[in-house]
């Protein structure tokens, strides 16, 4: 795995170097602010496959670095970790709205390191079997791909506002129940998810489910939220606990937008998503249940819910 590393201390770049080279990762390039790692990335004819970034850099930090290489085309889904001493929650949710898919805390942790960075093969590995699977049904057209199954939490490139399921609940282990306590979690069910997966080919049932996504965005638009798809039709956003994020308003604007999409969906042949929304969950500030029960939370009052009357009806 191709490593780009960015912090401003040298002394720390030794440190991290001689770490990752005990545990096998000797192809490991740094730069020591946010404007030479963009001029790596420009002059470099091999990608990287995972960046470690620093946030308190100047005059460019972490945190905007990361918005620059989820901009370039290449690297919108390379898994960036971020590497810091600060701890406040302000700073750990800058990062992963940025786009960071893990966070680890200084002084360097080799044990957590190493973990960090198999969490990162494993999203390489999961979005090189998704290409695998486009270039498999191009290739085929109406051939399924059998690796592919209808509860897995498989990767949407098409929508910017996605991330990982994996990177979701690092986020909120990163947090813990304390910090968490600000934060809340709203699921989001397809009705028809399993039909839609039978009917289609992979590639028609991502590009409905990054539709769906789309659509989650929009009707949760102006709440900073991260979304994630954790398959079996199924979405989880993890939003400020006192933004407007209530049951009833949620229908309504899921409705509409549901309105606004019948009529290609018509055109086209395809059944409309059937999407209910859960109630917002929310863990207790002193509770000693772990922090991802708040995914598991809202997953389950999602799957209470039965799909509005107003959504059947532009279903029909």
């Amino acid at each position: 795995m191709r490593i780009l590393a960015i912090d401003d201390e040298s002394i720390f770049c030794s440190l991290l170097k001689v770490a990752l080279d005990e545990m096998g990762y000797s192809d490991t390039s740094f730069a020591q602010s946010g404007h030479e790692a963009l001029s790596v990335l420009q002059s470099t004819r091999q990608a990287f496959d995972c960046f470690l970034i620093d946030i308190r850099m100047a005059p460019m930090d972490g945190i905007e670095l990361v918005r620059r290489i989820r901009a370039i085309a290449d690297y919108r889904r390379t898994p960036i970790i971020m590497i810091s001493a600060l701890t406040e929650k302000s700073a750990i949710d800058a990062a992963f709205l940025a786009g960071a898919n893990d966070y680890i805390t200084k002084p360097l942790d080799k044990i957590e390191l190493r973990a960090r960075l198999s969490m990162a093969r494993n999203i390489n590995e999961a979005r090189a079997q998704a290409r695998t699977l486009q270039e498999h049904v191009q290739e085929t057209e109406s051939k399924q791909y059998e690796s592919l199954r209808f509860e897995d939490a498989f990767l949407i490139d098409e929508v910017e506002s996605l991330t990982s399921m994996t990177a979701l609940e690092n986020y909120v282990l990163k947090l813990g129940n304390l910090r968490l306590h600000s934060s809340c979690a709203v699921a989001f069910r397809i009705e028809n998810a399993s039909g839609l997966f039978a009917r289609l080919d992979p590639v028609g049932f991502s590009d409905i489910m990054a539709d769906v996504a789309t659509l989650i965005s929009n009707a949760i638009s102006g709440t900073p939220h991260m979304l994630a798809y954790a398959g079996s039709g199924v979405f989880v956003a993890i939003a400020p606990r006192n933004a407007s994020i209530d049951h009833d308003t949620l229908k309504e604007r899921i409705d509409d937008l549901l309105l606004q999409l019948s009529h290609y969906y018509k055109q086209a042949g395809f059944p409309l998503p059937e999407l209910v929304a859960g109630h917002p969950a929310r863990n207790g500030i002193l509770s000693l249940e772990s922090p991802t029960r708040i995914i598991e939370k809202a997953i389950d009052s999602v799957q209470q819910q039965e799909p509005s009357r107003a959504t059947k009806t532009h279903v029909a």
